[in-house]
């Protein structure tokens, strides 16, 4: 509390005024006062009358300027550790002219500490003085380490970051997070004001806001951000942050972010994923996909608006899939099984993450090591590798269950491609080259029985079902995934759809399938393997249904629409005209919803199928409101913002990739919504520069 007088205290001054209109009357006390001034002797009991003059005795005594700097001290310790923890760190830093074990009984009395953010404080620290388990005092654990802080006005500060200790449960609370090396740690219920980007640096909570919306809005990368933050505050050499911790800050602040907001939606239960070590964040990130695979990111009526419900929101869906954004995988080749029964329409990949630098994930790796050394597993030389071989079908690299083969070498336009340098994730092999990367290894792998969803792990083999379908959904309906899965039906070929099969030296995924909203909500998006493949997008659409028809009666499901610029395909597929292989009524819900083609791509076909029972015009019947209104291209509209980011996201691994893309689907729908409760239309990339929602 700072101490105002309203004059010079002259021998017959009779009040004093204190802050916030605190006015003290001395009257007799005056004696006492300059008693106090004169030899700064304390008052025998501790009372806030008394602590009231020895405040006012100090600043006679002192100076104003010693009184203030030590209660802005005072403010810029925690207060919610525990007493002995706080005494010991504000006598540490006091170097003023009076002891603090004298004089902070008595100012304590009259100034109560303000809670301030970590900016404003010397120290950094867990943000309770008491154990969650036990509720005892914290205790003092490892002397304080220097770390920097930056602020949100641009300035590099140093701080002192303290960690305090449970002794009796063993439980170590950090700035961020809490726990112990056993148990592992995780992130505290409330967001702290900063992020722990690497254990000396911290980044404002206002700063990585202010980094994530350059990068939603403005496609803007860390190396970007870090560039033009330090060139915007001048900073020198010695206070520029590198790329690399603004790259963890901003992955850290997303994982803590996503944690609160699963915990806010109920999907988890106390903070849910536990860190043994910084090394889990790709852990943390498949924890996060496995659930994400599951369920639709929610749109409540709250968010919704007139104009975004006039565009059909809630009535019409679009899906289709975008094929810019892309990551490597694995490129060991795996037949996927499931129930012993080959999944003859769908793509024989293993999706795992490769390791650095390497061709194959970690765990064909030490298969191929164990199984044939000769054969590098690091990307250049397994290439390389395969390039020197002769070109002779006949000749295998190495031995692999079942008999199977790695098979041909590339043709010898790649080769000429590859010796010129160029990109070996984006070069071409032609219509009749066959990438040896497609076709390199071949291995069974069956859907485990048992596994719970989130569970997967990146040391062994994963199929594409588990990352499109999940887990539980496959083992809940199994049935229905493998009549889903069998050979199609053969139709003539009148309606061609590109389905983006590319062949490249590196393996890499095909793009993302999406389902929108009219509004330009994402509601669900799944990763697709080697071509936008009428398998992949059916079962994908299957899981999407079997998790929106849960808040609709099956009464309405005929009033569902969903577009689709391939949907003739789908609809001539044999598991599409019957019933599916689940619980009633979710065995008809493919046979009940209105199935159309958007318009588009309309167009493009030639079917009377097509000009008829799957045209939009349809919609016009069901729901004449939207005659004039509706918006069948929403995922196309979407698909020009999304696409922006392909920069950003096809530079990143796998699991680094898929958790970016969420938290951009998260970050959008969020501002979405925050536009239609605000009645403005949210500002999108167009074509020609234009709105395009």
């Amino acid at each position: 509390m700072e101490l105002k007088m309203e004059d010079q205290v002259p021998s017959t001054t009779k009040k004093i005024k204190l802050t916030e209109n605190a006015v003290i009357h001395v009257g007799d006390e005056l004696t006492k006062i300059q008693s106090l001034v004169k030899e700064m002797q304390f008052p025998p009991a501790c009372s806030k009358d008394n602590a009231l003059i020895m405040l006012i005795a100090c600043h006679l005594k002192f100076g104003r300027e010693v009184v203030d700097s030590f209660c802005l001290l005072m403010d810029s310790i925690p207060t919610t550790w525990s007493p002995s923890i706080y005494l010991k760190f504000l006598t540490e830093e006091w170097k003023g002219p009076f002891c603090v074990e004298e004089m902070y009984p008595w100012i304590s009395k009259c100034h109560v500490p303000e809670v301030r953010s970590s900016e404003m404080s010397i120290y950094i620290g867990p943000p309770t003085g008491k154990c969650y388990d036990c509720s005892a005092w914290l205790t003092y654990h490892n002397p304080p380490t220097k770390v920097t802080y930056v602020s949100c006005r641009g300035e590099i500060l140093k701080k002192k970051k303290v960690t305090l200790r449970c002794r009796s449960c063993d439980i170590n609370y950090r700035f961020d997070m809490y726990g112990s090396r056993k148990n592992g740690y995780r992130f505290y219920e409330e967001p702290r004001d900063a992020i722990s980007a690497v254990d000396t640096v911290f980044i404002d909570r206002i700063v990585y806001s202010l980094q994530w919306s350059f990068c939603l809005h403005s496609w803007v990368s860390s190396e970007g951000f870090a560039e033009s933050w330090s060139e915007a505050f001048s900073h020198s050499k010695d206070d520029r942050i590198d790329r690399r911790v603004w790259q963890k800050g901003f992955w850290w602040g997303e994982i803590e972010d996503e944690l609160h907001r699963l915990k806010a939606e109920n999907e988890i239960s106390d903070m849910g994923y536990r860190f043994k070590t910084k090394g889990d964040m790709d852990e943390c990130m498949v924890y996060i996909d496995g659930l994400r695979q599951q369920n639709k990111y929610v749109h409540t009526e709250a968010d919704c608006s007139k104009e975004c419900k006039a565009r059909g929101c809630g009535k019409l869906w679009t899906t289709d899939g975008l094929w810019k954004l892309r990551f490597p995988h694995c490129m060991f080749h795996v037949q996927n099984t499931i129930d012993d029964v080959a999944t003859v329409n769908y793509p024989n990949v293993c999706t795992n993450q490769p390791e650095p630098y390497g061709a194959f994930c970690s765990y064909h790796s030490q298969y191929v090591h164990e199984t044939d050394p000769d054969i590098p597993v690091k990307l250049r030389d397994f290439l390389s590798y395969e390039l020197k071989k002769p070109n002779n079908n006949d000749d295998a690299v190495g031995d692999v269950p079942n008999g199977e083969q790695v098979i041909s070498p590339l043709e010898e336009q790649s080769i000429e491609n590859y010796k010129d340098g160029q990109s070996i994730g984006e070069v071409t092999t032609g219509k009749e080259a066959v990438s040896s990367v497609e076709q390199s290894l071949d291995v069974s792998y069956e859907v485990a029985e048992g596994e719970k969803e989130s569970s997967f792990s990146i040391d062994k083999a994963t199929s594409p079902l588990q990352e499109q379908s999940g887990q539980s959904f496959i083992h809940a309906n199994i049935k229905c995934v493998t009549e889903l899965l069998s050979p199609p039906e053969k139709t003539p070929a009148l309606c061609y759809k590109d389905t983006g099969k590319r062949s490249t030296l590196r393996r890499m995924s095909r793009g993302i399938q999406v389902v929108v909203r009219a509004g330009g909500h994402i509601d669900m998006w799944t990763p697709l393997y080697v071509s936008e493949s009428n398998g992949q997008v059916f079962l994908f659409i299957i899981t999407w249904l079997y998790e929106t028809l849960q808040d609709i009666q099956p009464n309405e499901w005929g009033k569902v629409i969903l577009c689709y610029d391939n949907m003739c395909q789908l609809v001539l597929m044999r598991a599409g005209k019957k019933k599916l292989g689940l619980p009633p009524p979710y065995d008809e819900m493919w046979i009940r919803i209105t199935k159309l083609i958007d318009t588009l791509h309309v167009r493009n076909h030639t079917r009377d199928m097509c000009k008829n029972e799957l045209h939009p015009k349809k919609i016009d019947e069901i729901y004449p409101e939207l005659k004039d209104t509706k918006n069948t291209q929403c995922a196309e509209q979407t698909f020009v913002y999304l696409g922006r980011h392909w920069r950003i996201a096809n530079s990143m691994p796998k699991y680094h990739h898929l958790f970016y893309i969420h938290r951009i689907c998260v970050r959008r729908n969020c501002y979405l919504a925050t536009c239609n409760k605000q009645g403005r239309r949210p500002l999108l990339p167009g074509r020609k520069g234009k709105i395009v929602l």
